[in-house]
């Protein structure tokens, strides 16, 4: 320590000694630029050209510049300063910014983080007092965007750090308030047996939409809450549980069953969900499901009136309900296999009968045969009316000599009569 001090008070007499030979301000300007010229050193040079800088002094003051402002200055402020090119100030800056992660860069400003965690505090204190802050609001009030205020703030959350809150969906919450929330939502939610809109939960009860999402999101997650969120509505799985019991049951005795039904039972799109529930055991129609076995009974009731040669009415083997758009479809169905060969064994009429063309056949032949003897009878008859009447014999009075005709009998008279 003796030696150190010794040699300081050596430096101090040195220093204050007159000096014989001095350098002129031009002589040390000239000096400085034959260095230059040689690149043996490197400087900046103020703006008014009295000063130098070098790279490592610019970033001293650059930092001190920043840590005097705060910890939050703009490139423009510290530029102006400084005195030194803005260019210079710039690249500077992006060289400190590389290789230090404590200071952050928002638009033409440079943050550090002793500013940023004071921040946290600030709004941490007014948090703990209300429970929930919007995160545009703050944004606004320190003059960030809400984005970069999320981005900057959300690792300063949690409950050991800086700030004891939560970032969802645009604001900021208490751990404390975020329980209360999920509590209230858990309970509201497993009350709930029939669907219901989202936007009525969220008005009825006042709680903020993201929040509600992702609290309900956790609980279906961790199976605490049985449902899902379809088309802006909330639908419990006791409602959906209720809704496949019912349609199972009705079609299991009805055979079949119609957009209408499923449709009262809140279901949005029926041709969709009847396709997925009931698969192979039903054929979509326009306005229904029918059951496949029923289509397939009437497929073997087609097939053998076509080859029995009679007659069958479909309508009486559907279900009332169904439609005659439905009627038709069906038949289309029966006689698919029927009409492949080319030409049709059958007639169908308005009412959806099914007639074979042997029936017709015959019917014909009958009605033919029928109207030949109607024919040819009133034929005879016609001809008998047209002949001409019988005329009387003109030979006069029979001579007298035959009248021993007159000992015929009464009986003999009347056959020649």
């Amino acid at each position: 320590m003796d030696e150190i001090k010794k040699l300081q008070e050596l430096l101090q007499s040195v220093q204050k000694q007159d000096v014989a030979q001095r350098l002129s301000e031009r002589n040390c300007v000239d000096l400085i630029m034959k260095l230059l010229e040689r690149d043996l050193i490197k400087l900046l040079f103020t703006q008014d050209g009295k000063e130098y800088l070098t790279y490592r002094q610019l970033e001293r003051e650059i930092m001190d510049e920043l840590l005097a402002r705060g910890g939050r200055a703009s490139l423009v402020d510290i530029h102006d300063a400084i005195n030194v090119d803005l260019s210079h100030v710039q690249d500077k800056v992006n060289e400190i910014l590389a290789h230090d992660s404590s200071l952050q860069r928002f638009e033409a400003q440079i943050l550090t983080k002793e500013y940023l965690d004071g921040v946290a505090e600030e709004i941490n204190t007014a948090l703990q007092e209300v429970g929930q802050i919007a995160t545009s609001e703050l944004a606004k009030k320190y003059e960030f965007t809400t984005a970069f205020f999320e981005e900057v703030m959300k690792p300063r959350c949690g409950v050991n750090n800086v700030m004891q809150g939560q970032i969802e969906g645009g604001m900021l919450y208490t751990q404390a308030y975020i329980q209360r929330q999920k509590a209230r939502v858990r309970g509201l939610m497993t009350a709930i047996t029939r669907p219901v809109p989202v936007a009525t939960l969220l008005c009825t009860y006042q709680i903020q939409e993201k929040l509600f999402n992702s609290v309900v999101n956790d609980l279906v997650a961790s199976g605490r809450l049985k449902g899902s969120i379809q088309s802006r509505e909330w639908v419990p799985a006791i409602f959906l549980k209720h809704q496949e019991e019912t349609v199972d049951r009705f079609f299991a005795q009805n055979r079949y069953i119609g957009f209408d039904v499923v449709s009262r039972m809140q279901v949005h799109n029926p041709k969709t969900y009847l396709s997925a529930r009931l698969g192979d055991k039903a054929v979509c129609l326009s306005s229904c499901f029918v059951a496949s076995e029923l289509i397939a009974s009437i497929e073997a009731s087609v097939e053998d009136t076509v080859s029995s040669n009679t007659w069958v009415s479909v309508t009486q083997h559907l279900p009332p309900m169904l439609t005659a758009a439905d009627g038709n479809e069906v038949l289309r169905r029966a006689t698919a296999n029927l009409s492949k060969g080319g030409h049709e064994s059958f007639v169908v009429d308005e009412e959806l009968c099914l007639v074979s063309k042997g029936l017709l056949d015959n019917c014909n032949r009958q009605i033919d045969q029928h109207a030949k003897d109607n024919s040819e009878r009133l034929h005879r008859l016609l001809v008998v009316e047209a002949a001409p009447p019988v005329i009387a014999d003109a030979r006069g009075p029979e001579p007298k000599g035959k009248a021993k005709g007159k000992g015929r009998g009464k009986h003999a008279e009347e056959e020649e009569e």
